[in-house]
């Protein structure tokens, strides 16, 4: 196995997250519509092959069932665990850690409906094997997000339905023993047949900076406030466009602690006037950029002082 180490991974955490979030979503919804006559409790296959993507078994299951968990999920197949606490940690499972760690939950359980807090955050992401289909991402494995309520110690599955269960008593702890890492090695890849390069794209006029530019240093920015809560960072997977970046140097994330999902991630959505009769200032700051959020939403603004004309939003969602 390659070694790879965490700072090479903590950038893209968030990002993966959000992926295998996604990924989920669509495998709910998409469940609605499949019928399955197959004896593989991990898999559903719809009359009409051609007409549905396979879905996963979890999408089945009802609060108030009692079950055994490891077999209605198939995790003797599953091949690998990665593990996210916040934003900046990802460690892995991998081997044979991976079924001993996931043999615990071979126990009769009951699903409870979804009552977890996701703070702090603590996921862990299953990989199985690809199945006899090709997954919705057309990728070779396929990965389920279940998130784990640190206080309850009860683990559960998001979308439209949600549901959990009670994990077995310091399962946490043994999942963090076999964690490192260590990511899985990447599987080999096809041959390329040479190409002819293509023609050489025109060099790129250099956008001319606005006098509204917030000059954000590389890397990670400190906010200033009553606390240590609130940073941004001046690149990421969801930034603004390049002519964005480079006319105003916004940052392309805004990170506030325990305000909304995602880590509290906010990604940069778009520049639009400055209407905010349903905002409020809040109390943080970085020289003449202010903060203002939306009540009752997870949008915030980014304004300077002296161009309150113009507001840069910022929604928090899943990076994908």
């Amino acid at each position: 196995m390659r070694m790879i180490t965490r700072r090479s991974w903590r950038n893209r955490a968030v990002l993966w997250l959000a992926m295998a979030l996604a990924a989920l979503l669509v495998a709910l919804v998409a469940a609605a519509g499949c019928s399955s006559k197959s004896n593989d409790p991990f898999l559903c296959t719809p009359d009409v092959p051609a007409g549905c993507v396979f879905q996963p078994r979890e999408a089945n299951l009802i609060p108030g069932e009692q079950l055994n968990v490891y077999e209605v999920l198939s995790l003797d197949r599953a091949v690998d665990l990665m593990v996210i606490q916040g934003i900046d940690d990802v460690q892995w499972v991998l081997g044979d850690e991976t079924q001993r760690v996931l043999s615990l939950l071979d126990i009769d359980v009951v699903l409870e409906p979804w009552s977890l807090s996701q703070r702090p955050l603590f996921v862990i992401s299953i990989t199985w094997p690809r199945g006899r289909d090709d997954n919705y991402s057309g990728g070779p494995t396929y990965s389920l997000d279940t998130i784990i309520d640190l206080k309850a110690n009860v683990m559960g599955i998001g979308g439209d339905d949600p549901f959990q269960w009670p994990l077995p008593e310091g399962f946490v702890d043994i999942v963090l023993a076999a964690a490192s890492d260590v990511a899985p090695t990447p599987g080999p890849t096809a041959t390329r047949v040479p190409v002819t390069p293509p023609t050489p794209r025109p060099t790129e006029t250099p956008v001319p900076r606005s006098d509204n530019f917030f000059d954000h240093p590389e890397g990670v920015l400190q906010w200033d406030g009553p606390d240590e809560s609130v940073s941004s960072r001046d690149e990421g997977h969801c930034g603004p466009p390049r002519e964005i970046r480079e006319e105003y140097g916004i940052p392309a994330l805004i990170v506030i602690e325990d305000d909304g999902a995602f880590g509290g991630a906010h990604w940069f959505v778009r520049v639009t006037s400055r209407n905010l009769a349903s905002t409020n200032l809040s109390d943080y700051y970085h020289g003449d950029w202010q903060i203002w959020k939306d009540d009752g939403a997870d949008t915030l603004y980014l304004i300077n002082s002296r161009h309150p004309e113009t507001a840069f939003e910022y929604r928090n969602y899943g990076c994908i």
